[in-house]
């Protein structure tokens, strides 16, 4: 991956301290004593504020991939709340970009390194109500709720003794603990069950490794995965599983993106390197194509930098072009959007699902900083400040990009019925591995399982799934130091 350069800003930002100097006396005269101030006269935006919105300004100016469209004049002496500011300078058509005065937690987040309960859920509404419910869609390995024996399909309907709403549903991920009262299907009806449950968040590595398997059908060996984000930290346990897939001579390969909203550019082309022909791996081919600004991209033209992503031979196991079948949904964002689109040009992809979220741009997070012994370290002052800002759209080898409707399917399956999110992940009657299956084998697909009633008590929310993220539909790139070291007056 050549990226070195895109580390950089398009030039350095040039910032004036202003410092207010008294000279001292022995005997000072007393200090009068202000006027009051006119009550119609602005409050003065304190030095540290304006430090913030110089950050966001500088960042937003030099890389934002909407910078034509920011306003000539930006007072940032004036600006009292950053996040008002950043919000009303983020483009119409950007979704994505977020500003956070919580670095910790934000860069954990992008590295599934948090706090969590280590379920990933979807929501209903009763037709009867305004009370929800959640559905879990997977646990992750070895969290707290993988430890308390939930599973894919279990319907919570209360959290902390309260109803489910769209007022307190956040408490599902937001506290220490929360204690979760259980639902049972019969029928069409969700009701009350007396199990309860008390989860202790836990400061772990999520690991987006959620399941696989293989799958035996008609002289076909296909190797399932179900892949939840594109970090970097999952690329051994990834190896091990396409080493599996190898040792087991798996002939086709299904790939679950339907839960995968996105994650690191290096994590993709890894995973892209090792599903892609061998021949395109180690020739190095191109992978992508990053389209920035107009001055940035003039500014990489100057300096020779190159603007495309590569496959990686460095890769410990290659599939070879094994023909390939992704699942998708609307939660299928950004990253896993680029892989599907990229490997296309060099191999079979199929894709069997819904349309994408139509995530057609990635970014980098930017963080202020002060000089220190010749480097660049972030700013103790307003160093907890992070912008996660879109700098460029993508586009495969042949120059085509994602549009913003999404990628539409090979293969068209409707999202699954509550009985049918009771199937575990990897699991042949899953409607979605069903066609794939039938593409790969020739033969019919299964019954899909439905409820006994058309007229059911409930409405899944497809809009509302997973767990809030900052980085829900992102593709990273790196991390930029932006030199802050004052604020004008």
């Amino acid at each position: 991956m050549r990226h070195s350069t895109w580390q950089r800003l398009l030039m350095p930002v040039l910032l004036v301290s202003s410092l207010l100097v008294s000279c001292g006396k022995d005997n000072p005269a007393p200090t009068p004593t202000p006027p009051s101030p006119d009550p119609g006269t602005p409050t003065e935006v304190p030095l540290k504020t304006q430090r913030i919105n110089r950050f966001i300004v500088e960042a937003m100016r030099n890389r934002y991939l909407w910078n034509s469209d920011l306003p000539s004049e930006i007072d940032i002496t004036s600006e009292s709340d950053p996040a008002a500011l950043f919000k009303r300078l983020r483009n119409p058509q950007d979704s994505w970009s977020v500003l956070s005065d919580n670095v910790q937690q934000t860069q954990g987040e992008f590295t599934n390194e948090t706090r969590s309960y280590g379920y990933e859920l979807t929501f209903g509404k009763f037709n009867n109500s305004e009370n929800m419910f959640a559905v879990v869609l997977f646990t992750y390995p070895d969290s707290p709720a993988a430890k308390a024996g939930i599973k894919r399909g279990d319907i919570f309907i209360r959290v902390n003794n309260m109803e489910i709403t769209m007022n307190t549903y956040m408490n599902l991920f937001r506290f220490p603990n929360v204690s979760l009262q259980y639902g049972h299907l019969e029928g069409n009806t969700i009701y009350p069950a007396t199990q309860t449950t008390i989860l202790t968040g836990t400061e772990m590595y999520l690991d987006p490794v959620i399941a696989y398997s293989v799958i035996d059908r008609a002289s076909h060996k296909i190797g399932y995965l179900c892949y939840s984000d594109f970090v970097s930290k999952s690329i051994g346990r990834l190896e091990e599983v396409f080493s599996t897939f190898q040792q087991q001579q798996v002939t086709e390969i299904i790939l679950d993106l339907r839960y995968n909203p996105g994650g690191e550019v290096s994590a993709m082309a890894k995973l892209s390197s090792m599903l892609a022909p061998k021949s395109a791996v180690e020739s190095h081919s191109v992978l992508q194509t990053r389209i920035y600004n107009k001055e940035y991209t003039e500014y990489l033209r100057q300096t020779g930098t190159d603007v495309n992503d590569y496959f990686d031979p460095s890769v410990a196991v290659n599939l070879n072009g094994l023909p390939l079948y992704t699942l998708t949904e609307s939660s299928t964002a950004s990253a896993s959007e680029s892989l599907i689109l990229c490997l296309k040009p060099y191999m079979t992809v199929k894709q069997v699902g819904s349309s994408t979220a139509g995530k057609y741009c990635g970014g980098s997070l930017f963080q202020p900083a002060v000089q220190q012994g010749g480097q660049l370290v972030p700013d103790p002052e307003i160093g907890n400040w992070v912008l996660y800002l879109m700098t460029f759209k993508t586009a495969d080898a042949n120059g085509k990009s994602i549009s913003s409707s999404g990628l539409y399917p090979d293969i068209w399956t409707s999202s699954l019925t509550l009985p049918e999110l009771k199937l575990p992940l990897g699991d042949p009657l899953d409607p979605f591995i069903a066609k794939a299956i039938a593409a790969i084998t020739g033969h019919s697909t299964p019954t899909r399982i439905e409820t006994k009633s058309a007229d059911p008590g409930f409405t899944l929310l497809r809009g509302l799934t997973g767990q809030p993220k900052t980085r829900s539909g992102w593709l990273i790139d790196s991390t930029v130091m932006i030199p802050v070291t004052g604020a004008s007056r």
